[in-house]
């Protein structure tokens, strides 16, 4: 009945490796860390960081890139050359549309979730937060409205020069 409640539905089970789980309703959202041993940490936008880890200045949005990022959570953040680059991106993305107190809209959202970074290749190691490029290739992009459901999405084969992505809708 609440994210904490479905965050501890996962707290029991056993995983083979750790994870990453968003969970929002209307007004909130979270992160579950989940380092595959028997922690499980539930990150906010106010939640401490890891000294390493530039700071998270937003108090209404939650990003994240493939690390726990909890003080108490295993150090993995410096594990992949990509995770400091794309979490640059999200703050300064963020920042730059919040600045003044504006609050993000679908299209900002989606531009955020489609940054292909700086030169469009769609490198993590350059920020692109957009289409993977290292490891386990992946283009895809999903952004959902949480008040309305309203779901948007973009995928693409992984041979194709994708750039910024176009977004369609999903009708339910």
């Amino acid at each position: 009945n609440s994210m904490d409640g479905i965050a501890n539905f996962f707290y029991d089970k056993r995983y083979a490796f750790g994870h990453l789980i968003f969970l929002a309703d209307q007004t909130t959202s979270k992160v579950l860390e989940d380092d595959d041993s028997t922690a499980h940490r539930l990150r906010t936008a106010q939640s401490p960081l890891q000294q390493e880890i530039p700071p998270w200045n937003q108090t209404q949005a939650i990003a994240a890139v493939n690390s726990f990022m909890l003080v108490d959570s295993p150090k993995n953040f410096a594990f992949s050359d990509s995770n400091a680059p794309r979490w640059n991106s999200f703050i300064n993305l963020y920042n730059g549309a919040l600045a003044g107190g504006k609050k993000a809209d679908l299209d900002t959202l989606k531009m955020i979730s489609g940054y292909p970074g700086p030169d469009k290749a769609g490198d993590g190691a350059t920020g692109a937060l957009f289409r993977s490029t290292d490891g386990y290739p992946t283009v895809q992009s999903v952004v959902m409205r949480m008040d309305t459901l309203e779901v948007w999405t973009f995928f693409a084969p992984v041979s194709l020069p994708v750039g910024v992505p176009t977004y369609i809708r999903v009708d339910w």
